[in-house]
């Protein structure tokens, strides 16, 4: 096995990964994922989220490989539910992004399905919804809870929880069954087709917060 540190917005460096390795299954889950950032600065979010994905299909192409594909796109692309008849989210649903992060992952979604149509790339779309676990950055509301929790602990800070929204309502799966649901798109996924990738069972970010707390001491 062999690692590569390059930017996907270098298209030559792109070129030159794909040349050299000549994948048979490419999975593309990198992009600029956090909805706060994407507010800050939507351009830099749309960049980095739609140009290396068009680097990658462009060198493949070049390179006349045929390889599965899949692409990460995100639940993000839906928006908010009108009311509770629209839930649970079916991948037929039209998109209905309401921030600039979800604008980015609906083009990624259209581009992909643009290559299919247009020159046969074996590509599949997953958009997996709230997921949580081991390295992710402290923007998500798990890891923030979690690391006031354990400076609490530590005595580092005052017993006091910094929280938002606690009665808003996400699907969490732990990241690693996310991966090993790429893995199962890898395999048995139609081409062109998208797909969601969630447990189906709505909690509150307060039962987050509740299971965190029963594993404190």
């Amino acid at each position: 096995m062999s690692w590569w540190n390059l930017d996907l917005q270098d298209a030559d460096a792109v070129k030159r990964l794909i040349k050299l390795e000549r994948p048979d299954l490419v999975i593309h889950p990198a992009a600029q994922p956090y909805v706060p950032a994407a507010w800050d600065d939507p351009w830099a979010t749309f960049e980095m989220n739609v140009r290396p994905q068009q680097y990658l299909f462009d060198a493949l192409l070049a390179s006349r490989l045929t390889p599965r594909i899949m692409i990460a796109s995100s639940v993000e692309v839906y928006g908010p539910p009108s009311d509770t008849g629209d839930l649970p989210f079916r991948e037929t649903r039209p998109t209905m992004p309401v921030n600039p992060y979800g604008v980015s992952k609906v083009a990624q979604e259209a581009m992909a399905l643009q290559y299919r149509r247009s020159h046969g790339l074996d590509v599949v779309v997953a958009r997996p919804f709230n997921h949580i676990g081991p390295r992710q950055t402290m923007s998500s509301a798990a890891n923030q809870f979690a690391q006031q929790i354990a400076e609490i602990e530590a005595g580092l800070r005052e017993p006091v929880l910094r929280v938002g929204n606690m009665t808003a309502q996400r699907d969490f799966s732990d990241v690693r069954d996310v991966a090993r649901a790429y893995l199962g798109l890898i395999r048995l996924g139609e081409p062109g087709e998208i797909y969601n990738i969630c447990s189906g069972q709505p909690r509150s970010v307060q039962a987050l917060l509740d299971i965190l707390l029963s594993k404190s001491h």
